[in-house]
């Protein structure tokens, strides 16, 4: 299991998150079909490490409506989950179903913050993750 770490919210907010962005969707619009997969997992790994966070997810939507872990980056001494969560039914977590429906992230600084006796809670830690950032990736 990886090292629990918390968000650190000094380094959460840069000065300049927009210039941030920006040069985050640039570098993936400026990705070729052959790199795009090496272009996302660069701009995780720098959301993973702006952020603070132990792991950053992207989900992609299936047409049955359960999520594919598509791609993934975890901090140094972090476990990989990616070939564990091909099938994520939502519906086990009802805490971030709506937000997966509406194609926005889930933040969790800490899992502490989630009451222990709910399904989202007993997953993270299951995993071993203190705080993650997840994103929803959506077709149309």
């Amino acid at each position: 299991m990886g090292r629990n770490r918390q968000i650190d919210k000094a380094r959460s907010v840069p000065a300049r998150i927009d210039v941030v962005v920006l040069d985050l969707i640039n570098r993936l619009l400026d990705a070729r079909p052959e790199t795009l997969d090496r272009h996302v997992d660069e701009v995780l790994a720098r959301l993973g490490t702006l952020f603070g966070v132990e792991r950053v997810f992207i989900f992609r939507v299936l047409p049955d409506g359960t999520r594919s872990n598509s791609h993934e980056w975890v901090a140094t001494g972090t476990r990989p989950m990616k070939p564990e969560m091909q099938v994520f039914d939502p519906a086990n977590h009802p805490l971030w179903q709506g937000d997966f429906q509406a194609g926005r992230l889930v933040a969790v600084a800490s899992r502490t913050d989630i009451d222990p006796g709910r399904p989202e809670r007993r997953f993270l830690d299951r995993i071993g993750v203190e705080a993650t950032l997840m994103l929803p990736l959506m077709d149309g």
